[in-house]
């Protein structure tokens, strides 16, 4: 577990508790982040930051599209190099668990 205090930048946080996630997932493990705190500490912002900039590369993405970015990298790697298809899934402020499926097909489900 890390705790961030409130200068820490969005991309510190990605890369400190988030980024070594990601190579686990295409090696078949499960990976959750989870924000925790008190109402108005940031949570929301550090998860989603500015969704609406996120194409633009701005120092406010949180964490999710900088997953969906950088796992969607991973998986179009894996797919040339080893032929695997992935499925990428994300949930966020709600129940997740049904959502992670094993599919019988052999892709994986990320």
């Amino acid at each position: 577990m890390t705790v961030f205090d409130p200068t820490t930048k969005q991309e510190e946080v990605f890369n400190t508790a988030v980024l070594s996630l990601i190579s686990g997932l295409f090696k078949g493990y499960n990976a959750t982040v989870l924000a925790y705190g008190q109402t108005g500490s940031g949570k929301s912002f550090s998860m989603g930051g500015t969704y609406k900039r996120a194409q633009e590369k701005e120092p406010t993405v949180g964490v999710i599209p900088r997953v969906h970015e950088s796992a969607g990298i991973a998986a179009t790697i894996d797919a040339m190099t080893s032929g695997n298809s992935t499925s990428l899934e994300a949930e966020a402020e709600g129940n997740a668990s049904d959502t992670s499926r094993s599919p019988a097909s052999g892709s994986r489900v990320v």
